[in-house]
């Protein structure tokens, strides 16, 4: 009675190897698949790099507002978009993101991007450059949180399709 239990066993220890070698491959080559494909899409602007990366900081006065109340209300961010290699001309999609010295992520509107694969980003500001493989300006202004703006260094990171391609830091005294 026992062996007859110890082969039942067995075969049932063989069968679960079994399948679990057999999940553990379907598992790779998803693996697989998600990796290659997200190394595809990285290749449209993994080029590209944000250079002269130019931040200042935004006051606005105003009849109703004493000046000594007036802390910056925006930054003005400014880059030049430039390629290391060709890239497809076309729309690109840049994120902005502004990290306070407390490590919060400045956000407006709080709804972080996601691409395709899961990737979630938060940013503070988005715009759209056409970009024709030559070095393209752009500027924009990213809106402070009132809870969120205080004394000290803030990190500006730039992204490209979830792919940073830029980074500087902002000292507000």
């Amino acid at each position: 009675m026992q062996v007859k239990s110890k082969k039942n066993r067995n075969k049932h220890l063989q069968k679960e190897k079994k399948r679990k070698n057999q999940d553990s491959i379907v598992v790779e080559k998803k693996r697989q698949i998600s990796t290659s494909a997200i190394k595809k899409s990285r290749k449209k602007t993994n080029g590209l790099a944000a250079t002269n990366i130019n931040v200042k900081a935004v006051k606005i006065f105003s009849a109703l507002r004493k000046e000594e109340d007036s802390k910056i209300k925006q930054l003005r961010v400014c880059y030049t978009l430039s390629s290391t290699q060709y890239i497809d001309s076309g729309s690109k999609k840049i994120y902005i993101q502004v990290v306070n010295p407390k490590n919060q992520i400045i956000s407006n509107n709080n709804n972080p991007a996601e691409n395709e694969f899961g990737t979630v980003l938060s940013y503070s500001a988005i715009s759209n450059v056409f970009f024709e493989n030559r070095d393209a300006d752009d500027c924009l202004y990213v809106n402070l949180e009132e809870g969120k703006t205080i004394k000290g260094n803030f990190i500006i990171n730039i992204y490209a399709d979830f792919t940073k391609i830029g980074s500087s830091i902002f000292e507000y005294k």
